[in-house]
């Protein structure tokens, strides 16, 4: 796969730095996603995971890292 498609903040983040990704393990990312935003409500999801999507990450490669490597700790 190679096409950007997806919910913002569901969507895995080898979509954004790998030009070739793997579709069922993107899907099952977002899956994931899905399931820690039922279990930990919307508002700590997007306190927790959302901010390494914001624009201004998705537009600096180095920010998007360091976001997401604290994202995931």
């Amino acid at each position: 796969m190679h096409d950007f498609v997806g919910s913002p903040g569901f969507f895995a983040p080898e979509m954004l730095r790998h030009a070739n990704y793997s579709a069922r393990k993107v899907d099952l990312w977002s899956l994931g996603c899905v399931v820690l935003e039922l279990l930990l409500g919307h508002g700590q999801f997007d306190k927790v995971w959302m901010d390494s999507y914001a624009h201004r990450a998705l537009q600096d490669v180095a920010l998007f890292d360091r976001l997401l490597s604290s994202a995931v700790e």
